[in-house]
């Protein structure tokens, strides 16, 4: 059987972007495809920030050696 984990126990890099109006605000996971984080993916959760929505992009490769959005 595997060994489960709380989330409190690891630390996932991520980049969030949130909206300039003042919270609560509705949020969106959004996830990475096969390249990881890349600017495009940046730019859509900076787009839903600015329509309003929290916006958060975990790193699913940070186990690997994590994304290089540059």
């Amino acid at each position: 059987m595997g060994t489960v984990l709380l989330m409190s126990e690891i630390a996932v890099p991520y980049f969030c972007s949130l909206p300039a109006s003042p919270p609560p605000w509705p949020g969106v996971v959004v996830v990475m495809e096969g390249m990881g984080l890349t600017p495009q993916l940046l730019r859509v959760c900076e787009r839903l920030a600015g329509e309003g929505y929290a916006a958060v992009a975990p790193d699913l490769y940070w186990r690997f050696g994590g994304s290089n959005p540059t």
